[in-house]
This record gives structure tokens, sequence and C-alpha cells, in this order.
């Protein structure tokens, strides 16, 4: 009885349009430009007006900036995202939300811009106590996913080798090599590190840092 209840009032408020809304599922176009033009369009299938839509990238709200290069134009249950200027730094999820006072529906497309590497974490110089452990991260966007290589100085001739080469206190975490570790460092640990982040397309980064290591050497 009260299910047969639930269904009547379910269809009454549908033959009132009282609607919660639903995304039509939408895709991002293939290899965008670097420097071109780009849009996704988001439109409900149903939903009782009126219907409020929001863009998020990676799960950040973005708003009308043409200051960004980001446009946002929406017409009743329709609304279009355009990014004038493409850069590698567009790649990443979007997501549509259409809500009213009955409900919300949200879909999410990711968004890959062939481009090189950018920065997003350097490492810099470090001094850390013997024993103790290090964590360096060296992590940068782009599309293909850039993977990252660790280099240490060595020997009379300061040739730059593989970090693998040396220790067995070492190890990399992540995916593509992003995160190094050095556990209970000791004095060897120490000297001229570096390392290099390329995707394939040029040009490919690299940065230098300096590890101390401080304390009690037996």
């Amino acid at each position: 009885m009260i299910f047969r209840l639930l269904g009547l009032a379910f269809l009454f408020l549908s033959a009132f349009g009282q609607e919660s809304p639903k995304v039509v599922p939408f895709s991002a176009p293939i290899k965008p430009m670097i420097g071109g033009k780009t849009s996704l369009t988001c439109q409900s299938l149903f939903g009782s007006p009126p219907l409020t839509i929001i863009w998020y990238k990676d799960d950040v709200q973005l708003t009308d900036s043409p200051s960004k290069s980001i446009r946002i134009q929406s017409m009743e249950a329709l609304s279009a995202l355009i990014v004038d200027s493409i850069t590698s730094s567009s790649s990443g999820n979007y997501t549509c939300k259409i809500s009213n006072r009955y409900g919300s529906d949200s879909y999410t497309t990711e968004l890959l811009i062939e481009g090189p590497p950018n920065w997003l974490s350097k490492p810099s110089d470090i001094k850390q106590q013997f024993g103790e452990t290090i964590s360096i991260e060296c992590r940068a966007s782009g599309y293909p996913k850039p993977k990252t290589t660790w280099k240490k100085m060595k020997g009379p001739a300061s040739n730059w080798n593989q970090i693998e080469d040396y220790y067995s206190n070492m190890e990399t975490i992540g995916s593509n090599n992003e995160k190094l570790i050095l556990r209970n460092v000791t004095r060897d640990n120490g000297g001229r590190y570096g390392c290099s982040i390329s995707n394939g397309i040029q040009p490919d980064l690299w940065t230098e840092f300096q590890v101390t290591i401080d304390g009690k050497f037996s």
C-alpha cells in the first residue's frame, strides 16, 4: 500500500512538471591543440525550471572570466563552457552540475591537451639529520602524463647517473616515480641531485638541488 501511494505521488509530481534535472552526457573534443579554442556543451534532458547550471574543473567551480580565457554562456536548460586559448594546464576533469528545487544531477568528462610538462612541485635544497628519512617530490602536469627520472652527481668527472645505481635505502613512489624516499640516511646520501621530467613533447623539465646530511657519523 505504501509503495503504491509513493508511486502515485511520483506520477502526480511528474504530471505537473515537478522533476529533478537529468544532465545529457557530453564528451570533450579529440586532441584539441594548444593555442586553439574548444568548448563543452551541457544541457538538461528534463527538469522543472528554474534550473541552475554550474561548471567545475577538477572539483573547483569555474566562473565566466575572459581574462583567464574562460567564458560561460548559459540560457535556461543549456550552458556552454568556452576555452578561448588552450594551454597544457587546460587538461582536467570538467563537470557540469544542473540543479533545481527538486534535486540535481551532474556529468564529468576529461579534457586532455597534448603539451609539454609544467611544474607542479619542484624540489629545493634539503638539510636532514643522520638516520632520518627524506621525502622529495618532483612532479609536473601535462599530457601524455610525464615521467620523473632521478639522478645524482657522482665521481670526479661530475657525471650525472641514475640514482638507482647507488642506494639500497631508496625507493620511488607513484606511477611515474614523482616521489623519492631515502630512509635511514647516511653521509653517502648527501650530494648534488637532479630530477628530469619528460612526456615526449619538448621541452623537458630539469632541476638540481643539494642534499646535506648533518649529525654524528660513525
